[in-house]
């Protein structure tokens, strides 16, 4: 599954929000799950409590987390969704934080085929110009139009 097409065929997407915490992001990517019929409620406090059990958990980068849970805790389909900060948070994570990305994602069960999207995420990781421009976008349609830009690289 092609992380980028997803995104812009399901909008699941909030650019540069304003939260005021790592909890508050959490919830406004969960919003969007929740939704896109992606997952329940019960999904994201599962997000929620896994990262007050260990904040650093989620984030793989710096300035980036990847938020996520088990399927049980409520998964209902795979998805995912992006969302960008107006002022990043911390995580817990002294080496990554703050963090100003956040990509989303569940699984619909332990088969669910989310292997390519992480790496979709991960190799955008690696491209500092890409991020750069992706923490540039100011509006959904301009993140849109940076996925459609970038889609075929990844």
């Amino acid at each position: 599954m092609n992380l980028f097409d997803f995104l812009i065929t399901h909008q699941n997407i909030a650019a540069k929000a304003s939260v005021k915490n790592w909890e508050e992001a959490v919830r406004k990517g969960g919003e969007l799950l929740i939704n896109s019929f992606a997952c329940t409620p019960a999904y994201v406090e599962g997000i929620i409590e896994t990262c007050r059990a260990n904040n650093a958990a989620f984030v793989i980068a710096p300035g980036i987390a990847m938020p996520h849970t088990r399927p049980e805790k409520g998964a209902k389909a795979t998805g995912f969704a992006l969302v960008t900060l107006e002022t990043p948070v911390n995580f817990g994570d002294p080496e990554n934080d703050p963090v100003d990305l956040l990509f989303f994602m569940v699984g619909k069960d332990e088969n669910a085929h989310v292997g390519d999207a992480m790496v979709q995420i991960g190799d955008l990781c690696d491209n500092a110009e890409d991020l750069k421009r992706l923490r540039a976008c100011r509006t959904v349609q301009e993140i849109i139009s940076f996925l459609r830009a970038v889609k075929n690289k990844y």
